[in-house]
């Protein structure tokens, strides 16, 4: 970024006083001068501060095949409530999912704490993509029950375990993008237990 030299001596006091600073003081003076200047600079475009690997900060969609249209955010009212997040915050696309596999489980007379864990179990894909199941499930942890937090978790890594006593077959699509060989990675691995409540259809969620 350009400095402007006078601008910044102005900003250091009288002559004198610049000239009694030690070298140290003086670079110390001039990179908050720079930050100072930058927050000023960057701030009138919210768009170019709006850093993340999400897609609330314009990452790419989960298909990976376009980014992300970077939007300005509307502002979110003084008590949020969950239906204010999908509406202001949550990219459309993990909206529209999510929405889909709660609607799902509703239709197939899943429990309610199903129904909320497929509501929930990737909205943090706005904010962060990487083992998003386990991001997601200690975002949640402290407003949802154990199982609700269990199946976001897990969901992830589920997914690549076939599981034909709950109709779920491995899908061809996960074939085509990881290979045929493909294994989860420890972090993401498949839990060797879950809830004693919890029944095998978690799986799913």
């Amino acid at each position: 970024m350009q400095i402007d030299r006078r601008a910044f001596l102005a900003t250091l006091g009288t002559a004198a006083a610049i000239k009694a600073m030690h070298s140290e003081a003086l670079a110390e003076a001039l990179e908050h001068h720079m930050i100072e200047n930058l927050d000023a600079e960057t701030t009138k475009d919210e768009l170019k501060v709006r850093l993340g690997t999400g897609l609330l900060f314009g990452g790419p969609l989960p298909s990976g095949k376009a980014p992300a249209v970077l939007t300005k955010l509307e502002p979110m009212p003084e008590k949020p409530t969950l239906v204010d997040f999908f509406k202001y915050r949550f990219a459309p696309a993990t909206a529209k999912h999510v929405l889909q596999s709660a609607t799902d489980a509703m239709k197939k007379g899943e429990r309610e704490e199903l129904i909320l864990a497929c509501l929930l179990h990737d909205v943090v894909l706005n904010l962060i993509k990487v083992d998003h199941g386990w991001w997601g499930a200690q975002m949640m942890e402290p407003y949802v029950s154990e199982k609700i937090s269990w199946g976001i978790r897990y969901h992830q890594a589920l997914r690549f375990y076939p599981d034909p006593s709950v109709g779920y077959e491995y899908p061809e699509m996960y074939n085509q993008i990881f290979g045929k060989d493909y294994v989860p990675p420890p972090t993401s691995s498949k839990p060797t237990s879950m809830p004693a409540t919890t029944s095998h259809t978690w799986t799913r969620a």
